[in-house]
Protein backbone atom coordinates (compact mmCIF):
# COMPACT_ATOMS: atom_id res chain seq x y z
CA UNK A 1 0.00 0.00 0.00
CA UNK A 2 3.10 2.53 0.91
CA UNK A 3 4.56 1.77 -2.13
CA UNK A 4 1.57 2.46 -4.27
CA UNK A 5 1.19 5.94 -2.22
CA UNK A 6 4.37 6.56 -3.35
CA UNK A 7 3.93 5.63 -6.89
CA UNK A 8 0.81 7.89 -7.09
CA UNK A 9 2.51 10.90 -5.78
CA UNK A 10 5.42 10.39 -7.98
CA UNK A 11 3.57 10.09 -10.78
CA UNK A 12 1.77 12.87 -10.10
CA UNK A 13 5.10 15.03 -9.22
CA UNK A 14 6.44 14.34 -12.74
CA UNK A 15 3.68 16.95 -14.20
CA UNK A 16 3.45 19.31 -11.62
CA UNK A 17 6.69 21.44 -12.31
CA UNK A 18 4.44 22.95 -15.25
CA UNK A 19 1.45 24.11 -13.76
CA UNK A 20 -0.49 23.81 -17.17
CA UNK A 21 -3.78 25.48 -17.05
CA UNK A 22 -6.36 22.67 -19.18
CA UNK A 23 -9.57 22.68 -19.13
CA UNK A 24 -10.63 18.94 -19.87
CA UNK A 25 -14.03 17.64 -22.34
CA UNK A 26 -15.12 14.68 -23.22
CA UNK A 27 -13.26 14.98 -26.44
CA UNK A 28 -9.99 15.61 -25.04
CA UNK A 29 -7.44 18.58 -23.79
CA UNK A 30 -8.62 22.30 -24.81
CA UNK A 31 -5.21 24.57 -23.69
CA UNK A 32 -5.94 28.13 -21.71
CA UNK A 33 -2.92 30.26 -22.37
CA UNK A 34 0.45 28.97 -21.81
CA UNK A 35 3.19 30.77 -21.64
CA UNK A 36 6.08 30.32 -23.87
CA UNK A 37 8.34 28.73 -21.26
CA UNK A 38 5.13 26.53 -20.69
CA UNK A 39 5.69 25.87 -24.28
CA UNK A 40 8.88 25.07 -24.54
CA UNK A 41 8.81 22.69 -21.85
CA UNK A 42 5.82 21.01 -22.91
CA UNK A 43 7.34 20.01 -26.17
CA UNK A 44 10.60 19.14 -24.85
CA UNK A 45 11.98 15.23 -24.58
CA UNK A 46 12.71 15.18 -20.87
CA UNK A 47 8.79 16.54 -20.27
CA UNK A 48 7.56 13.33 -22.34
CA UNK A 49 9.61 10.91 -21.27
CA UNK A 50 7.98 11.98 -17.63
CA UNK A 51 4.42 11.51 -18.88
CA UNK A 52 5.34 8.35 -20.52
CA UNK A 53 7.00 7.22 -17.19
CA UNK A 54 4.03 8.43 -15.14
CA UNK A 55 1.36 7.10 -17.30
CA UNK A 56 3.39 3.25 -17.27
CA UNK A 57 2.89 3.91 -13.25
CA UNK A 58 -0.70 4.92 -13.09
CA UNK A 59 -2.16 2.71 -15.81
CA UNK A 60 0.17 -0.55 -16.36
CA UNK A 61 -1.28 -2.86 -14.09
CA UNK A 62 -4.72 -2.80 -12.15
CA UNK A 63 -4.93 -0.88 -8.61
CA UNK A 64 -5.77 -3.84 -7.17
CA UNK A 65 -3.24 -6.16 -8.70
CA UNK A 66 -0.28 -3.26 -8.30
CA UNK A 67 -1.30 -3.10 -4.66
CA UNK A 68 -1.06 -6.83 -3.91
CA UNK A 69 2.15 -6.89 -5.93
CA UNK A 70 3.91 -3.92 -4.11
CA UNK A 71 3.07 -6.11 -0.82
CA UNK A 72 4.75 -8.98 -1.73
CA UNK A 73 7.93 -7.06 -2.76
CA UNK A 74 7.64 -5.03 0.48
CA UNK A 75 7.36 -8.15 2.61
CA UNK A 76 10.42 -9.37 0.49
CA UNK A 77 12.77 -6.21 1.21
CA UNK A 78 11.56 -6.11 5.14
CA UNK A 79 12.57 -10.15 5.91
CA UNK A 80 15.95 -9.25 3.48
CA UNK A 81 16.28 -6.14 5.94
CA UNK A 82 15.53 -8.31 9.01
CA UNK A 83 19.40 -10.33 8.75
CA UNK A 84 21.40 -6.92 8.64
CA UNK A 85 21.94 -4.46 11.57
CA UNK A 86 21.08 -1.05 10.59
CA UNK A 87 24.28 0.68 10.27
CA UNK A 88 25.64 -2.17 8.21
CA UNK A 89 27.71 -2.08 5.61
CA UNK A 90 29.35 -5.48 5.23
CA UNK A 91 27.51 -8.26 4.57
CA UNK A 92 28.99 -11.10 6.65
CA UNK A 93 29.65 -9.45 9.85
CA UNK A 94 26.80 -8.41 10.84
CA UNK A 95 24.08 -10.42 9.04
CA UNK A 96 21.71 -12.81 10.87
CA UNK A 97 20.17 -16.09 9.33
CA UNK A 98 17.25 -17.10 11.87
CA UNK A 99 19.38 -16.30 14.57
CA UNK A 100 22.14 -17.09 13.71
CA UNK A 101 25.28 -14.50 13.74
CA UNK A 102 26.71 -16.16 10.68
CA UNK A 103 26.09 -18.38 7.97
CA UNK A 104 28.60 -21.18 8.89
CA UNK A 105 25.85 -21.71 12.37
CA UNK A 106 23.53 -23.37 9.50
CA UNK A 107 26.10 -25.65 9.05
CA UNK A 108 27.27 -24.47 5.86
CA UNK A 109 30.68 -22.72 4.74
CA UNK A 110 31.21 -19.15 5.08
CA UNK A 111 32.56 -18.31 1.62
CA UNK A 112 30.76 -20.21 -0.53
CA UNK A 113 27.15 -19.23 0.86
CA UNK A 114 25.46 -16.64 -1.41
CA UNK A 115 24.28 -14.51 1.69
CA UNK A 116 28.16 -14.36 3.04
CA UNK A 117 29.01 -11.98 -0.37
CA UNK A 118 28.94 -8.15 0.62
CA UNK A 119 26.26 -7.61 -2.37
CA UNK A 120 23.34 -9.62 -0.87
CA UNK A 121 21.76 -7.24 1.49
CA UNK A 122 21.20 -5.28 -2.18
CA UNK A 123 19.51 -8.16 -4.08
CA UNK A 124 16.25 -6.49 -3.95
CA UNK A 125 17.04 -3.23 -5.06
CA UNK A 126 15.17 -2.02 -7.86
CA UNK A 127 18.33 -2.69 -9.93
CA UNK A 128 19.33 -6.83 -9.54
CA UNK A 129 22.52 -7.97 -9.33
CA UNK A 130 24.22 -11.64 -9.07
CA UNK A 131 22.57 -12.79 -6.02
CA UNK A 132 18.83 -11.55 -6.89
CA UNK A 133 17.99 -15.10 -8.22
CA UNK A 134 19.30 -17.15 -4.92
CA UNK A 135 17.96 -14.36 -2.17
CA UNK A 136 14.36 -14.56 -3.98
CA UNK A 137 14.84 -18.90 -3.86
CA UNK A 138 15.48 -17.88 -0.18
CA UNK A 139 12.42 -15.60 0.19
CA UNK A 140 9.76 -18.03 -1.80
CA UNK A 141 11.43 -20.76 0.82
CA UNK A 142 11.01 -19.27 3.82
CA UNK A 143 7.29 -18.21 2.84
CA UNK A 144 6.46 -21.55 1.51
CA UNK A 145 8.40 -23.93 3.72
CA UNK A 146 9.27 -22.12 7.22
CA UNK A 147 5.61 -20.53 7.10
CA UNK A 148 3.81 -23.32 5.24
CA UNK A 149 2.22 -20.90 2.78
CA UNK A 150 0.78 -22.15 -0.54
CA UNK A 151 0.88 -22.09 -4.25
CA UNK A 152 -0.74 -18.95 -4.25
CA UNK A 153 2.14 -16.87 -2.03
CA UNK A 154 4.75 -18.78 -4.26
CA UNK A 155 3.09 -17.81 -7.46
CA UNK A 156 2.02 -14.28 -6.09
CA UNK A 157 5.82 -13.74 -4.73
CA UNK A 158 6.87 -15.15 -8.28
CA UNK A 159 4.75 -12.37 -10.48
CA UNK A 160 5.51 -10.01 -8.27
CA UNK A 161 9.21 -9.54 -8.54
CA UNK A 162 8.88 -10.30 -12.55
CA UNK A 163 7.31 -7.53 -12.81
CA UNK A 164 9.18 -5.21 -10.04
CA UNK A 165 12.36 -5.66 -12.18
CA UNK A 166 11.11 -5.66 -15.48
CA UNK A 167 10.25 -2.08 -14.81
CA UNK A 168 13.33 -1.44 -14.22
CA UNK A 169 15.63 -0.66 -17.08
CA UNK A 170 13.75 -1.38 -20.65
CA UNK A 171 14.57 -4.14 -22.00
CA UNK A 172 17.35 -5.19 -19.53
CA UNK A 173 15.94 -6.88 -17.14
CA UNK A 174 13.66 -9.60 -19.40
CA UNK A 175 13.81 -12.84 -20.46
CA UNK A 176 15.82 -15.83 -19.09
CA UNK A 177 18.74 -14.92 -16.15
CA UNK A 178 22.02 -15.44 -17.55
CA UNK A 179 25.37 -14.14 -17.48
CA UNK A 180 26.88 -11.66 -20.43
CA UNK A 181 30.47 -12.98 -20.95
CA UNK A 182 30.96 -10.28 -23.60
CA UNK A 183 29.63 -7.28 -21.24
CA UNK A 184 30.47 -9.08 -17.87
CA UNK A 185 27.54 -8.32 -16.44
CA UNK A 186 23.78 -10.30 -15.58
CA UNK A 187 20.88 -10.38 -18.06
CA UNK A 188 17.51 -11.19 -17.66
CA UNK A 189 15.30 -11.67 -14.98
CA UNK A 190 15.99 -13.58 -12.25
CA UNK A 191 12.53 -14.94 -11.75
CA UNK A 192 13.58 -16.86 -14.79
CA UNK A 193 16.76 -18.25 -13.07
CA UNK A 194 16.73 -21.81 -13.18
CA UNK A 195 16.92 -21.80 -9.07
CA UNK A 196 13.91 -19.96 -8.97
CA UNK A 197 12.30 -21.78 -11.41
CA UNK A 198 12.71 -25.48 -9.58
CA UNK A 199 11.27 -23.72 -6.46
CA UNK A 200 8.44 -23.10 -7.86
CA UNK A 201 7.83 -26.65 -9.57
CA UNK A 202 9.44 -28.16 -6.46
CA UNK A 203 6.43 -26.07 -4.32
CA UNK A 204 3.26 -27.41 -6.98
CA UNK A 205 5.47 -30.92 -5.97
CA UNK A 206 4.87 -30.79 -2.49
CA UNK A 207 1.06 -29.15 -2.74
CA UNK A 208 0.44 -32.16 -4.50
CA UNK A 209 1.83 -34.68 -2.36
CA UNK A 210 0.19 -33.27 0.73
CA UNK A 211 -3.27 -33.47 -1.30
CA UNK A 212 -4.36 -29.78 -1.92
CA UNK A 213 -7.56 -29.02 -0.17
CA UNK A 214 -10.46 -27.96 -2.61
CA UNK A 215 -11.58 -24.73 -1.04
CA UNK A 216 -13.71 -22.80 -4.13
CA UNK A 217 -17.22 -22.92 -2.86
CA UNK A 218 -19.97 -25.34 -2.83
CA UNK A 219 -21.84 -25.02 -6.27
CA UNK A 220 -25.62 -23.10 -5.82
CA UNK A 221 -27.80 -25.64 -7.81
CA UNK A 222 -31.58 -25.05 -8.51
CA UNK A 223 -32.84 -27.46 -6.34
CA UNK A 224 -30.91 -25.20 -3.12
CA UNK A 225 -32.25 -22.19 -4.71
CA UNK A 226 -35.89 -23.12 -4.96
CA UNK A 227 -35.81 -24.33 -1.15
CA UNK A 228 -34.13 -21.00 -0.04
CA UNK A 229 -36.97 -19.62 -1.96
CA UNK A 230 -39.90 -21.85 -0.28
CA UNK A 231 -37.71 -21.12 3.07
CA UNK A 232 -38.05 -17.28 2.62
CA UNK A 233 -41.86 -17.34 1.63
CA UNK A 234 -42.08 -19.32 5.02
CA UNK A 235 -40.79 -16.65 6.92
CA UNK A 236 -43.07 -13.95 4.91
CA UNK A 237 -45.85 -16.04 6.00
CA UNK A 238 -46.43 -13.76 9.27
CA UNK A 239 -47.25 -10.89 7.18
CA UNK A 240 -49.75 -12.63 5.00
CA UNK A 241 -51.98 -12.55 7.74
CA UNK A 242 -52.17 -9.17 7.77
CA UNK A 243 -54.74 -6.89 6.54
CA UNK A 244 -52.94 -7.02 2.64
CA UNK A 245 -51.03 -10.16 1.98
CA UNK A 246 -47.31 -10.48 0.75
CA UNK A 247 -48.38 -11.91 -2.50
CA UNK A 248 -50.56 -8.30 -2.69
CA UNK A 249 -48.21 -6.05 -1.82
CA UNK A 250 -45.50 -7.73 -4.17
CA UNK A 251 -48.25 -7.69 -7.06
CA UNK A 252 -49.17 -3.57 -6.28
CA UNK A 253 -45.85 -2.87 -6.72
CA UNK A 254 -45.29 -4.19 -9.77
CA UNK A 255 -48.35 -3.40 -11.59
CA UNK A 256 -48.28 0.40 -10.11
CA UNK A 257 -48.92 2.84 -12.76
CA UNK A 258 -47.85 5.35 -10.59
CA UNK A 259 -45.36 6.63 -7.63
CA UNK A 260 -47.41 5.86 -4.84
CA UNK A 261 -45.56 5.01 -1.95
CA UNK A 262 -46.54 1.68 -0.23
CA UNK A 263 -46.66 2.44 3.69
CA UNK A 264 -45.29 0.02 6.00
CA UNK A 265 -44.58 -0.38 9.65
CA UNK A 266 -41.26 -0.25 10.24
CA UNK A 267 -40.80 -3.70 11.50
CA UNK A 268 -42.53 -4.95 8.18
CA UNK A 269 -40.44 -2.73 5.80
CA UNK A 270 -37.12 -3.37 7.52
CA UNK A 271 -38.04 -7.20 7.40
CA UNK A 272 -39.41 -7.57 3.87
CA UNK A 273 -36.67 -5.34 2.78
CA UNK A 274 -33.74 -7.59 3.69
CA UNK A 275 -35.86 -10.78 2.39
CA UNK A 276 -36.32 -9.36 -0.74
CA UNK A 277 -33.00 -8.11 -1.02
CA UNK A 278 -31.69 -11.60 -0.15
CA UNK A 279 -33.68 -13.05 -2.57
CA UNK A 280 -33.06 -10.54 -5.52
CA UNK A 281 -29.32 -10.45 -5.05
CA UNK A 282 -28.66 -14.24 -5.32
CA UNK A 283 -31.05 -14.83 -8.50
CA UNK A 284 -29.39 -12.18 -9.89
CA UNK A 285 -26.13 -13.01 -9.15
CA UNK A 286 -27.29 -17.03 -10.08
CA UNK A 287 -28.55 -16.14 -13.59
CA UNK A 288 -26.09 -13.52 -14.75
CA UNK A 289 -23.02 -15.64 -12.83
CA UNK A 290 -21.57 -12.18 -10.82
CA UNK A 291 -19.04 -12.09 -8.33
CA UNK A 292 -20.37 -10.42 -5.19
CA UNK A 293 -17.73 -7.27 -5.71
CA UNK A 294 -19.29 -7.29 -9.24
CA UNK A 295 -22.34 -7.26 -8.58
CA UNK A 296 -22.88 -4.89 -5.52
CA UNK A 297 -21.87 -2.27 -7.86
CA UNK A 298 -24.55 -2.12 -9.96
CA UNK A 299 -26.10 1.21 -10.42
CA UNK A 300 -29.39 1.80 -11.88
CA UNK A 301 -27.56 3.37 -14.72
CA UNK A 302 -26.59 0.09 -15.84
CA UNK A 303 -30.30 -0.42 -16.68
CA UNK A 304 -32.08 -0.07 -19.54
CA UNK A 305 -35.47 -0.94 -18.99
CA UNK A 306 -38.72 -0.07 -21.64
CA UNK A 307 -41.17 0.51 -18.86
CA UNK A 308 -44.05 0.36 -21.30
CA UNK A 309 -43.67 -2.93 -23.04
CA UNK A 310 -42.18 -4.52 -19.34
CA UNK A 311 -44.92 -3.39 -17.54
CA UNK A 312 -47.87 -4.81 -19.97
CA UNK A 313 -46.00 -8.30 -19.83
CA UNK A 314 -46.14 -8.54 -16.28
CA UNK A 315 -49.37 -7.32 -16.14
CA UNK A 316 -50.49 -10.41 -18.45
CA UNK A 317 -47.95 -12.64 -16.20
CA UNK A 318 -49.09 -12.03 -12.91
CA UNK A 319 -52.44 -12.02 -14.16
CA UNK A 320 -51.98 -15.91 -15.46
CA UNK A 321 -52.73 -14.60 -18.89
CA UNK A 322 -50.99 -16.45 -22.32
CA UNK A 323 -48.24 -15.23 -23.46
CA UNK A 324 -47.25 -15.16 -27.10
CA UNK A 325 -44.15 -15.47 -28.98
CA UNK A 326 -43.66 -11.91 -28.85
CA UNK A 327 -44.29 -11.17 -25.41
CA UNK A 328 -41.78 -13.78 -24.57
CA UNK A 329 -39.11 -11.63 -26.48
CA UNK A 330 -40.06 -8.52 -24.44
CA UNK A 331 -36.43 -8.06 -21.86
CA UNK A 332 -34.51 -5.64 -20.27
CA UNK A 333 -30.44 -4.85 -20.58
CA UNK A 334 -28.21 -4.98 -17.52
CA UNK A 335 -24.86 -3.52 -18.27
CA UNK A 336 -21.99 -5.30 -15.83
CA UNK A 337 -19.91 -2.49 -15.91
CA UNK A 338 -17.68 -4.29 -13.14
CA UNK A 339 -16.90 -7.35 -14.63
CA UNK A 340 -13.20 -8.74 -13.34
CA UNK A 341 -11.04 -7.75 -16.69
CA UNK A 342 -13.00 -4.47 -17.32
CA UNK A 343 -9.91 -2.23 -16.68
CA UNK A 344 -7.76 -4.42 -19.33
CA UNK A 345 -10.06 -2.87 -22.13
CA UNK A 346 -8.86 0.89 -24.12
CA UNK A 347 -12.16 2.17 -23.11
CA UNK A 348 -11.38 5.10 -24.93
CA UNK A 349 -12.20 3.21 -28.07
CA UNK A 350 -14.67 0.89 -27.58
CA UNK A 351 -18.84 1.48 -26.80
CA UNK A 352 -19.81 -0.84 -23.57
CA UNK A 353 -21.82 -3.05 -26.36
CA UNK A 354 -18.14 -4.03 -28.32
CA UNK A 355 -17.10 -5.23 -24.29
CA UNK A 356 -19.99 -8.03 -24.50
CA UNK A 357 -20.58 -6.88 -20.59
CA UNK A 358 -24.45 -6.53 -22.16
CA UNK A 359 -26.94 -9.13 -20.74
CA UNK A 360 -30.47 -9.29 -22.05
CA UNK A 361 -32.96 -10.56 -19.33
CA UNK A 362 -36.06 -12.28 -20.37
CA UNK A 363 -39.09 -13.23 -18.69
CA UNK A 364 -38.12 -17.37 -17.77
CA UNK A 365 -41.46 -18.86 -17.44
CA UNK A 366 -39.39 -22.44 -16.79
CA UNK A 367 -37.64 -21.22 -13.88
CA UNK A 368 -40.71 -19.23 -11.66
CA UNK A 369 -38.24 -18.83 -8.80
CA UNK A 370 -34.92 -18.37 -10.46
CA UNK A 371 -36.30 -15.58 -12.71
CA UNK A 372 -34.17 -12.96 -12.59
CA UNK A 373 -36.96 -10.71 -14.95
CA UNK A 374 -39.26 -10.48 -12.06
CA UNK A 375 -37.34 -10.59 -9.01
CA UNK A 376 -35.07 -7.49 -10.10
CA UNK A 377 -38.03 -5.51 -11.31
CA UNK A 378 -39.70 -6.23 -7.83
CA UNK A 379 -37.04 -5.41 -6.27
CA UNK A 380 -36.31 -1.82 -8.13
CA UNK A 381 -40.33 -1.09 -7.05
CA UNK A 382 -40.40 -1.90 -3.96
CA UNK A 383 -37.03 0.27 -3.40
CA UNK A 384 -38.44 3.39 -5.02
CA UNK A 385 -41.87 3.04 -3.82
CA UNK A 386 -41.33 2.11 -0.01
CA UNK A 387 -38.17 3.67 0.81
CA UNK A 388 -36.94 6.22 -1.59
CA UNK A 389 -40.79 6.71 -2.64
CA UNK A 390 -38.85 8.61 -5.56
CA UNK A 391 -37.44 6.66 -8.55
CA UNK A 392 -34.04 5.78 -8.51
CA UNK A 393 -31.63 8.34 -9.53
CA UNK A 394 -28.66 6.97 -12.16
CA UNK A 395 -26.06 7.00 -9.43
CA UNK A 396 -28.27 5.00 -6.63
CA UNK A 397 -27.22 1.60 -6.37
CA UNK A 398 -29.70 -1.00 -7.11
CA UNK A 399 -28.64 -3.10 -3.88
CA UNK A 400 -27.44 -0.47 -1.19
CA UNK A 401 -26.67 -1.17 2.00
CA UNK A 402 -29.09 -0.59 4.89
CA UNK A 403 -28.92 1.43 7.57
CA UNK A 404 -29.67 0.08 11.56
CA UNK A 405 -32.30 2.19 11.37
CA UNK A 406 -34.38 0.08 8.31
CA UNK A 407 -33.27 2.89 5.95
CA UNK A 408 -31.53 2.78 2.73
CA UNK A 409 -28.31 4.54 1.83
CA UNK A 410 -28.33 4.94 -1.69
CA UNK A 411 -24.64 5.68 -2.04
CA UNK A 412 -23.59 3.02 0.10
CA UNK A 413 -22.05 -0.60 -1.23
CA UNK A 414 -23.53 -3.38 0.19
CA UNK A 415 -20.89 -5.20 2.35
CA UNK A 416 -19.32 -8.59 1.25
CA UNK A 417 -19.74 -9.61 5.23
CA UNK A 418 -23.80 -9.03 4.63
CA UNK A 419 -23.97 -11.16 1.64
CA UNK A 420 -22.31 -14.07 3.65
CA UNK A 421 -24.47 -13.38 6.44
CA UNK A 422 -27.60 -13.73 4.15
CA UNK A 423 -26.18 -17.09 2.73
CA UNK A 424 -25.66 -18.35 5.83
CA UNK A 425 -28.90 -17.91 7.18
CA UNK A 426 -30.27 -19.05 4.72
CA UNK A 427 -28.50 -21.92 3.95
CA UNK A 428 -28.95 -22.84 7.24
CA UNK A 429 -32.62 -21.89 7.78
CA UNK A 430 -33.50 -24.01 4.26
CA UNK A 431 -31.28 -26.70 6.08
CA UNK A 432 -29.40 -27.55 3.11
CA UNK A 433 -26.73 -30.30 3.95
CA UNK A 434 -23.43 -29.99 2.50
CA UNK A 435 -20.98 -33.17 2.92
CA UNK A 436 -17.33 -33.58 3.03
CA UNK A 437 -17.01 -30.20 4.92
CA UNK A 438 -18.12 -27.89 1.86
CA UNK A 439 -19.07 -24.30 2.50
CA UNK A 440 -20.94 -22.21 0.54
CA UNK A 441 -19.64 -18.67 0.21
CA UNK A 442 -20.32 -15.54 -2.51
CA UNK A 443 -18.88 -17.02 -5.17
CA UNK A 444 -21.44 -20.14 -4.98
CA UNK A 445 -23.64 -18.29 -7.67
CA UNK A 446 -21.71 -18.10 -10.24
CA UNK A 447 -20.55 -21.47 -9.80
CA UNK A 448 -24.16 -22.94 -9.34
CA UNK A 449 -25.33 -20.81 -12.74
CA UNK A 450 -22.63 -22.00 -14.93
CA UNK A 451 -23.04 -25.42 -13.76
CA UNK A 452 -26.91 -25.60 -14.55
CA UNK A 453 -26.51 -23.90 -17.42
CA UNK A 454 -23.87 -26.18 -19.35
CA UNK A 455 -25.37 -29.40 -17.45
CA UNK A 456 -28.77 -29.65 -15.19
CA UNK A 457 -31.02 -27.36 -17.90
CA UNK A 458 -33.62 -28.89 -19.70
CA UNK A 459 -32.74 -31.06 -22.99
CA UNK A 460 -32.08 -28.85 -25.93
CA UNK A 461 -31.70 -25.69 -23.51
CA UNK A 462 -28.25 -26.23 -22.32
CA UNK A 463 -25.11 -23.64 -22.62
CA UNK A 464 -22.59 -24.87 -25.01
CA UNK A 465 -18.93 -24.50 -23.74
CA UNK A 466 -18.09 -21.20 -26.27
CA UNK A 467 -21.75 -19.66 -24.58
CA UNK A 468 -20.89 -20.40 -21.50
CA UNK A 469 -17.55 -18.91 -21.66
CA UNK A 470 -19.51 -15.74 -23.16
CA UNK A 471 -21.41 -15.21 -20.53
CA UNK A 472 -19.14 -15.90 -17.59
CA UNK A 473 -17.18 -13.73 -19.41
CA UNK A 474 -13.80 -15.83 -19.28
CA UNK A 475 -10.57 -14.73 -21.64
CA UNK A 476 -9.98 -16.91 -24.45
CA UNK A 477 -6.68 -17.59 -23.11
CA UNK A 478 -7.70 -18.17 -19.64
CA UNK A 479 -6.18 -21.47 -17.72
CA UNK A 480 -8.36 -24.10 -18.54
CA UNK A 481 -8.26 -25.17 -14.69
CA UNK A 482 -11.00 -22.38 -14.21
CA UNK A 483 -13.52 -23.62 -16.67
CA UNK A 484 -12.56 -27.48 -15.36
CA UNK A 485 -13.21 -26.07 -11.43
CA UNK A 486 -16.94 -24.41 -12.58
CA UNK A 487 -17.98 -27.30 -14.74
CA UNK A 488 -16.02 -30.15 -15.76
CA UNK A 489 -15.00 -31.27 -11.89
CA UNK A 490 -18.66 -31.81 -11.43
CA UNK A 491 -19.32 -33.48 -14.49
CA UNK A 492 -16.31 -35.73 -14.21
CA UNK A 493 -17.97 -36.55 -10.55
CA UNK A 494 -21.19 -37.76 -11.84
CA UNK A 495 -19.69 -39.90 -14.69
CA UNK A 496 -17.53 -41.90 -12.61
CA UNK A 497 -20.16 -42.31 -9.29
CA UNK A 498 -21.64 -45.31 -9.03
CA UNK A 499 -23.30 -44.88 -5.58
CA UNK A 500 -26.25 -45.52 -6.81
CA UNK A 501 -25.81 -48.91 -8.57
CA UNK A 502 -28.40 -50.68 -6.82
CA UNK A 503 -31.05 -48.31 -7.98
CA UNK A 504 -33.69 -49.71 -10.11
CA UNK A 505 -33.49 -47.72 -12.68
CA UNK A 506 -30.00 -47.58 -14.36
CA UNK A 507 -28.88 -43.87 -14.83
CA UNK A 508 -26.15 -44.64 -16.93
CA UNK A 509 -24.29 -41.55 -17.01
CA UNK A 510 -21.37 -42.45 -18.70
CA UNK A 511 -22.77 -43.68 -22.13
CA UNK A 512 -24.16 -39.77 -23.05
CA UNK A 513 -23.88 -36.51 -21.30
CA UNK A 514 -25.57 -36.84 -17.86
CA UNK A 515 -27.24 -40.37 -19.08
CA UNK A 516 -29.46 -38.75 -21.54
CA UNK A 517 -29.72 -41.58 -23.54
CA UNK A 518 -32.02 -42.78 -21.19
CA UNK A 519 -34.59 -40.00 -21.47
CA UNK A 520 -35.16 -41.08 -25.44
CA UNK A 521 -34.32 -44.97 -25.69
CA UNK A 522 -37.03 -47.18 -26.84
CA UNK A 523 -38.54 -49.03 -23.82
CA UNK A 524 -37.39 -53.02 -23.06
CA UNK A 525 -40.07 -55.96 -21.95
CA UNK A 526 -39.21 -55.78 -18.40
CA UNK A 527 -39.90 -51.45 -18.66
CA UNK A 528 -43.53 -52.33 -19.92
CA UNK A 529 -44.83 -54.26 -16.94
CA UNK A 530 -43.21 -51.82 -14.29
CA UNK A 531 -45.13 -48.74 -16.30
CA UNK A 532 -48.81 -50.45 -15.71
CA UNK A 533 -48.31 -50.97 -12.36
CA UNK A 534 -47.53 -47.45 -11.84
CA UNK A 535 -51.30 -46.64 -13.69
Amino acid sequence: MARQKVASRKATALLEPLSLRKFWTRKGATKASLTGTDKELENSLPYLHKIKEAGKLAHKHVKKTRNNYNGYVAQGIKWLEGHFAPDSTEGPGTMTMHGGSRGSQLGGTTLDEPYEDPAFKCTFNYTPNHCSDKALALFISWKCFHQNCGKSTSDGIYLAFKKYWEEADGDTYHRKWMYNEQRQCWKGNPVQSAEVQDLIQLIKHKVNMEGSVRTHSVAMSKEFMDQINVWATEQLRPLSNRSRSYTNIVNSLLLSLHMTPVELSLEERTYLTRILEMLTFSTAAWNLWTRCFELVKLKQKDLTIAATSVHNILVKYLGHQDLSASDRLVNFEVFLSNRKGWQQYPLTHLNPVDLGNQYKIYLQLDLPLCDCFYWLLLWISFVELVHHHRPLDLDDYIFPAMGTAGIMQPHELLSHDAVQSWINEAVSGAKIAVSNGGKFTTHMYRCGGAQYQYMFAPVGKRFTLAKVRWWGRWAENEHRDTMIWYLLDELHAYKTDHGDALCPIQREADVSLLGEHTLVKLATTEDVPASKHQY
